[in-house]
């Protein structure tokens, strides 16, 4: 009496990158929507008009049309002038090279930190309005406007390849199983 061992059925292998790769893929495009939301949600448009608070540190931002302009001026909601209301203001660019670095997320219009400025008093719709161009205000740095566009650029193209690599293997694992 023999006993014939049945062979063993193939089964097949699922493996854990798939699902690993599409898990980190769908985090790293969580991480880079949360922190391109933050750094657009942390610029307003100072032309428009912004509710400042007196002794805080805010942030000027500028299109290149702001930068070459040759009148600005503070403004409240009234349209009055309030340049008296600033308490310090300090330009983060060189007079002569009006050059700023871009801290604008991609497909945004390029804008860059020129100033930093701090009120002596609250001002309700307070504006800065120049001749052309667009000025934006921030209480965050140049710095984290920065990094926050990195991470978003960098967080959302790794997690544009991990999502195309849990595809790809995926369909090579599809193509061998049907082959």
């Amino acid at each position: 009496m023999t006993h014939e061992t049945p062979e063993p059925t193939p089964t097949k292998r699922h493996g854990v990158l798939p699902k690993s790769t599409l898990a980190l893929g769908i985090g790293l495009l969580i991480v880079a929507f949360v922190a391109g939301l933050v750094a657009t949600m942390n610029v307003k448009n100072f032309s428009e008009g912004y509710d400042v608070q007196a002794n805080k540190q805010y942030y000027l931002l500028a299109n290149k049309e702001a930068l070459s302009s040759t009148y600005c001026q503070p403004l409240d909601a009234n349209g009055q002038d309030v340049s008296s209301a600033i308490e310090d203001a300090q330009p983060t660019v060189d007079g002569d090279n009006l050059s700023i670095d871009n801290i604008a997320l991609p497909f945004a219009s390029p804008k860059g930190v020129y100033a930093t400025v701090t009120f002596n008093k609250d001002i309700p719709g307070a504006r800065y309005v120049c001749d052309k161009g667009t000025n934006y205000i921030s209480t965050f740095s140049a710095g984290t406007l920065q990094a926050l566009r990195w991470v978003t650029m960098l967080a959302g193209g790794a997690g544009i390849a991990m999502l195309l690599i849990a595809l790809f293997t995926q369909l090579a694992r599809r193509d061998a199983a049907d082959g």
